[in-house]
């Protein structure tokens, strides 16, 4: 979620982190290892300069440059000093934010794929290095909260917080060091110790930089072994996912990222000096810290690396470590002592390695939790449970009403005490995968509630202790049960601990629900052969006779039928094929709704025997409460699959044409339909006309086109679409929660001669460029000629392009002369007066509304005269939120935003 209050760097030094800092007349500083670094000098004088630490480091650098690759796991224990406070009050934090620390940490160190700390950039490093929450304490003792150790002050006679000394804008930082440091640290050789507490002067956090080896002429230390670890505020911990509430923008804990990477032998990007130097060759030299999240150019004509985590930024502009700042810290962890003995420390697994209470060898396993929990238990480290269920949750408007399956779920209840930002954990059996070379995980999950819904993970471990996040939903997903489909291939031939992170929201309307969980995998050789493969140049597929070569799907809910005329409901599905007299297509009708599956393969095809791997169908989805639709590939013969389309909401009562580039595929695949019904009756899907391997797109004279888009920092944010002169829908994309932060991704399609209008949208409200990185979007036609292009825009923009011979003037007698809008009352409970002024002849209007992930979910066509038009449209039908109006008439367009309440 984007930061609501946008200010200029210059203005940070006002900014303060929470209502007990404001109170203090102290700007924030982001990082105080340096100045720590100098106390410590002046302290003992015989300390290694700074020189001779990068003289030792430089050398060993280069003789651990051909290391294997190896992954070390740290140990942490987070000392969470409180002022006599219960647990999850005031400075004595909850559970919650500990371990979303530590998921932010792996997820910044090891650049795990989906997350935020995930980057493309080509120097970006995977450190190859872990954190592991401590499962015991230096005398052995199984903690009761992993990772965490509690201090009450008031028991040590410890002062009262803040912490540190602020005499004259100067910290002093010697009752930490002398005081709550050595009477607290847990075995430095064991754990890294992480100490949370309350700062004084506004410091967020600070680290004791490593020794080196001791190597001859050199100093022995950088710090006492009773003082190493790192120092943070307490309102700096948390994660990208789970922020610490009320203390952006440094609360998505990239504090803790920066500070364990002075720990580790980081230097600031910039040196601590105008364009100083980080000893990083792969760091564009920079004049200064950051501050927010700039595009700038300093010292060298190259950009500031600005995203490195050892830079000043705000949390969420932070993502990357580089190949040269890995080297230093390997370094470290191969030399330096205490760091070096880290990775042996055996404080995450009691001592023995964590051990399988009980383990899963043959599958497929499935639990639907109808006789109990069965193999599944609530974890520790936690702040409630999971709850098996049956019907309704005890809470209105949020949780399912039923199971997915059978008559038992389980589920998170949110209501008091367990929001705001409350973790529950369920775990599952380990997974004996040393047999599968594939696996996958499949479930069904139920998030309704408020917009303030929280989130739920489905996470992985090797060793019970550093968990992996591999499936993440947010907020709310509506009141139906959605399919998850979780590929662990990546795992097989180990054991896999599994389990489930709920995070609950902000309020009471936050229910949570899994069921019909369910471990499929293959035995040897990594799937069975194809039955059937389609080796020809092209392959086509109209369902005029039969199915042909496509099959049904197993493990969906209901079939895909063959038609000929209308479908059996009104108001959804087509009256008439595409092509031909038959299509195939799903029936809504009870009991095959809400939410219910339809999956349809193709045989296999040869992708590498294609003319081209450009797939063409027809599709149709029509209907008030239409839901998803998606082409799927898979690249086994259906172990697996990846979504290549997807399609969601009302389309309108017409065939729209689909076109799919698979040029990222190779060799022998298998395609699904793979549809999943609306919330009502009213959802009829139908498809026809498919082919693949054709130049012309399905036989009609189409050109080629690319849509290229640059994303800002914000992929989940946009959204686009191409409409047709009648206003269709023939080309469009959404969905791009996954995409890295500053990508770009191109999308090839081919659509008949004629005039377009591209409209491409933003959820947030602030386009692409420039306040959250340097988004751009172009359309090239088939000569590779730029037709639309932009990226500073609002909610959305709209360009209107033509292809081949085709103009704006083949319509000019359609072109209105102007067009007047007002749309009243706005916000609306869902009635509004649509007032349109228009200077032109008699025409068509279409009245399009989109909710803004570029779904179309209202469309209505009515007749205009010159002068003042005015329509009603009822919107009561439609969840509550922010949508997009689009009005056309002939080729003149208007969009204005609507909001619906409730």
């Amino acid at each position: 979620m984007k930061i609501l209050l946008r200010i200029a760097p210059f203005l940070f030094a006002f900014l303060f982190l929470n209502q007990e800092l404001t109170s203090q007349d102290y700007p924030v500083v982001r990082c105080h290892s340096v100045e720590a670094e100098e106390a410590r000098r002046a302290r003992n004088p015989n300390m290694e300069t700074i020189e001779q630490f990068e003289k030792w480091m430089s050398k060993t650098i280069s003789e651990n440059e051909n290391r294997s690759s190896v992954v070390t796991t740290i140990p942490v224990v987070f000392h969470i000093i409180h002022n006599n406070s219960s647990v999850g009050s005031g400075t004595n934090i909850s559970a919650t934010y500990i371990n979303a620390q530590l998921d932010q940490l792996n997820n910044d160190f090891r650049k795990i794929v989906g997350t935020s700390g995930y980057n493309t950039n080509p120097v970006g490093a995977d450190s190859e290095i872990e954190f592991c929450m401590a499962a015991v304490d230096p005398s052995g003792n199984t903690l009761s909260e992993p990772g965490i150790n509690r201090i009450n002050r008031v028991s040590k006679g410890w002062s009262a917080p803040p912490y540190g000394t602020c005499l004259g804008g100067n910290f002093n930082d010697a009752y930490i060091e002398g005081t709550i440091k050595p009477q607290s640290q847990w075995n430095p050789n064991d754990y890294m110790n992480i100490w949370v507490m309350d700062i004084n002067c506004g410091i967020l956090g600070y680290a004791q930089f490593p020794n080196s080896s001791g190597l001859s002429g050199l100093g022995s230390n950088n710090g006492s072994a009773n003082t190493d670890g790192v120092v943070l505020i307490y309102s700096s911990v948390g994660s990208t996912v789970t922020p610490f509430p009320g203390a952006a923008p440094y609360n998505k804990g990239r504090t803790a990222t920066h500070e364990v990477g002075h720990f580790l032998g980081l230097r600031h990007i910039w040196g601590d000096t105008n364009c100083g130097t980080d000893y990083c060759n792969d760091t564009p030299t920079q004049q200064t810290s950051s501050g927010g999240c700039p595009n700038t150019t300093t010292c060298d004509g190259v950009n500031d690396m600005v995203e490195n985590y050892m830079d000043y930024s705000d949390d969420s502009c932070m993502n990357i470590f580089t190949n040269n700042q890995k080297s230093r810290m390997q370094t470290v962890l191969s030399n330096s002592p205490r760091r070096g003995s880290l990775g042996n420390s055996t404080a995450c697994s009691g001592g023995s390695g964590n051990s399988c209470s009980s383990t899963v060898s043959s599958f497929p396993y499935s639990e639907s939790f109808e006789g109990g929990l069965g193999a599944w238990s609530n974890g520790g480290g936690d702040d409630f449970n999971w709850t098996r269920r049956s019907g309704s949750t005890p809470s209105g408007s949020t949780g399912p009403s039923s199971a997915s399956n059978g008559s038992f779920y389980i589920y998170m209840e949110s209501s008091s005490p367990n929001y705001s930002n409350k973790r529950a954990i369920i775990t599952g059996p380990c997974l004996n995968l040393s047999g599968a070379p594939t696996a996958t995980a499949t479930f069904k999950y139920h998030n309704y509630g408020s917009n303030a819904m929280g989130s739920l993970d489905f996470q992985v471990s090797t060793n019970g202790n550093n968990w992996t996040t591999v499936w993440n939903v947010s907020g709310n997903q509506g009141n139906s049960w959605k399919t998850a489909t979780v590929n662990l291939n990546s795992y097989t031939g180990q054991t896999l601990y599994i389990r489930f992170n709920g995070i609950t929201g902000t309020t009471w309307q936050g229910d949570m629900a899994i069921d019909n969980f369910v471990v499929t995998t293959t035995t040897g050789g990594g799937g069975s052969s194809c039955s059937t493969t389609v080796n020809s140049s092209t392959y086509s597929e109209g369902f005029e006779s039969s199915f042909g070569l496509w099959t049904q799907g197993s493990g969906d809910d209901t079939n895909w039928t063959r038609r000929s005329g209308s479908t059996p409901s009104s108001g959804t599905g087509p009256s008439s094929a595409t092509e031909g007299s038959f299509y195939a297509y799903v029936e809504s009708s009870s009991p095959h709704y809400p939410s219910k599956k339809a999956y349809l393969d193709s045989p296999c095809i040869n992708l590498d025997g294609l003319a081209n791997k450009l797939v063409n169908f027809k599709y149709h989805m029509y209907g008030s409460a239409m839901g998803t639709l998606l082409l799927r590939v898979s690249t086994n013969n259906g172990v697996s699959w990846s979504t290549a389309w997807s399609k969601s909401g009302n389309q309108g009562n017409s065939w729209q044409n689909a076109n799919v580039d698979l040029a990222s595929f190779s060799g022998v695949v298998k395609l699904r339909f793979d549809f999943t019904t609306g919330s009502s009756y009213t959802s009829d899907c139908a498809i026809d006309g498919f082919s693949i391997g054709s130049s012309s797109g399905g036989g009609s004279s189409c050109e080629s086109i690319n849509v290229s888009i640059t994303f800002d920092n914000y992929p989940e944010e946009t959204s686009w679409q191409i409409t047709n002169s009648s206003n269709s829908v023939v080309a469009s994309g959404n969905n791009y929660g996954s995409q890295p932060d500053g990508s770009t991704i191109n999308i090839p399609a081919c659509l008949p001669n004629g005039c377009y209008t591209f409209t491409i949208f933003d959820s947030y409200g602030d386009g692409i460029c420039c306040s959250y990185g340097n988004g751009s979007y172009t359309v090239t036609n088939g000569a590779n000629q730029v037709v639309v292009s932009g990226g500073s825009f609002g909610s959305s923009e709209s360009s209107n392009f033509c292809l081949s011979n085709a103009s704006r003037e083949d319509v000019s007698d359609q072109i209105q002369e102007d067009i007047v809008l007002k749309v009243f009352p706005n916000p609306s409970s869902g009635l509004f007066n649509i007032e349109m002024f228009t200077e032109g002849d008699a025409d068509e209007v279409n009245l399009s509304l989109y909710n803004l992930l570029g779904e179309v979910v209202f469309a209505k066509a009515e007749q205009t005269e010159r002068g003042m038009n005015i329509y009603q449209v009822d919107l009561s039908d439609l969840s509550a939120g922010t949508y997009l109006l689009n009005v056309r008439v002939g080729s003149q367009m208007r969009t204005e935003r609507l909001v619906v309440y409730r």
